[in-house]
């Protein structure tokens, strides 16, 4: 069955509205959509969230038709998508370019906002703390072959910890699986490498004020830890948390101990928020 989709300047945004409580707008990370969230993650957090997950325009079934492809287009296509469902406000999770779309929302749109999660992302700018040049490599090469098939080995190598790919074969086929489906078009590959090599959060007046959680994991190959210090450094009184043994995607990692983490930290936020 076909899932509803809005229409925005320059493209058309697929979404999927499920489970019941607090809204949680849900944004993936580099090449992918709505479809490669574990569904182990999903089900946990639809007992307590009302779940907004969708597509960036031109990924899974969203098209970009026109215009600019920049991380605040992303970011304008969140808050059209917020607004046209009737939410007032949201809590947010960005996963990697998703939590970059995450600040920018956050920075242009921040009484959307109730609160904030940040995901193995960064804030971009000088402060960066890149990858290993193995690792950049390989990642200059898939944005400049813009390949059409999502995930090869060389990909599963940085996006999780060797310990992960050696005990848990069927995890790693089921994310195959996922991710074999609907394959992200080259230049939409192209498009997000550029969108998120000139990204630029950091020192932005006005910066990030909604209570802001930065999660990250130990080993991430594809966005160094270093890089969760510098984005905390730059959001006052944000809180981080270091997921020991993870790597880049801690959501298919460790489904069960992510939703329960950000399951706990949004519910502790509606606690002390006055």
């Amino acid at each position: 069955m076909a899932l509803p989709s809005i229409k925005l300047p320059g493209g058309r945004i697929n979404y999927q509205v499920s489970g019941s409580g607090e809204p949680l707008l849900m944004m993936r990370g580099y090449g992918s959509h709505l479809g490669w969230w574990d569904p182990e993650f999903i089900s946990i957090l639809e007992e307590s969230f009302q779940l907004i997950l969708y597509d960036h325009r031109g990924t899974g079934h969203s098209v970009h038709t026109s215009g600019d492809y920049s991380i605040l287009t992303l970011a304008k296509d969140a808050a059209g998508l917020v607004e046209k469902l009737g939410f007032e406000k949201v809590n947010v999770f960005g996963l990697s370019l998703g939590g970059m779309v995450a600040q920018e929302l956050a920075i242009a749109w921040p009484g959307r906002i109730k609160s904030l999660v940040l995901g193995a992302t960064h804030c971009g700018g000088a402060t960066l703390v890149p990858p290993s040049p193995e690792v950049m490599q390989i990642m200059l090469e898939r944005a400049r072959e813009g390949r059409r098939e999502p995930i090869d080995e060389t990909w599963l190598a940085i996006a999780f910890t060797p310990a992960f790919l050696l005990e848990n074969p069927r995890a790693v086929k089921a994310y195959l699986e996922r991710a074999a489906k609907l394959p992200t078009d080259p230049e939409i590959i192209s498009l997000q490498a550029q969108a998120a090599a000139v990204f630029d959060a950091c020192n932005r007046d006005p910066a990030i004020t909604s209570p802001t959680w930065i999660l990250h994991g130990q080993f991430d190959a594809i966005v160094p830890v270093g890089n969760a210090f510098v984005l905390q450094s730059h959001i006052p009184f944000s809180r981080i948390l270091i997921l020991p043994g993870l790597g880049h995607d801690f959501t298919v990692q460790s489904p069960s101990y992510a939703a329960w983490l950000l399951t706990n930290i949004i519910q502790l936020d509606e606690i002390i928020q006055p």
